[in-house]
């Protein structure tokens, strides 16, 4: 019990430095309100656009990791439908963009990840299309983010 205490204090001093070391950096880099700008502003609006087409869902879809299973579907699946399979998940994902996913999308699976023989962390398993936009989103926002200096 004392190696488990000592653990978490351990873990809670590492997390603490963490902080400070970036943290306020981050926090500096933020505290002045950008001006306003026509361009990036529509770039960041951007981010949340949905995929005009099956190529551009294609593209995305190819940076996210594969083998890994999901609820309904694993990105692998997806990534070998054809093109008419793929048409009718375009008004998914554009509902996933909008932030209206039905709720039968929004179940999923929680599983313990092993880390070594004796911890493991629990991950969840989400639609593969949550994944495939999550993706695109996280792709989106720090291009923007690195063309307008913020990282």
């Amino acid at each position: 019990m004392n190696n488990w205490g000592a653990n978490i204090s351990t873990e809670a001093i590492i997390n603490t430095e963490m902080l400070h070391k970036h943290a306020g950096p981050m926090s500096a880099s933020f505290t002045q309100a950008p001006r306003a700008c026509q361009q990036r502003d529509a770039s960041f609006r951007r981010i949340f656009q949905p995929f005009e087409n099956v190529t551009d869902l294609r593209q995305y879809q190819q940076t996210c990791k594969k083998g890994t299973t999901g609820l309904l579907a694993t990105v692998d699946e997806i990534c070998a439908l054809v093109d008419a399979e793929l048409l009718p998940m375009l008004a998914v994902t554009e509902l996933i963009f909008a932030s209206e996913a039905p709720d039968v999308l929004k179940l999923e699976d929680i599983v313990q990840l092993p880390k070594d023989l004796k911890r493991a962390r629990p991950i969840t398993c989400l639609d593969a299309l949550f994944k495939i936009v999550d993706q695109t989103v996280g792709t989106r926002l720090m291009q923007v983010c690195q063309e307008y200096g913020r990282f």
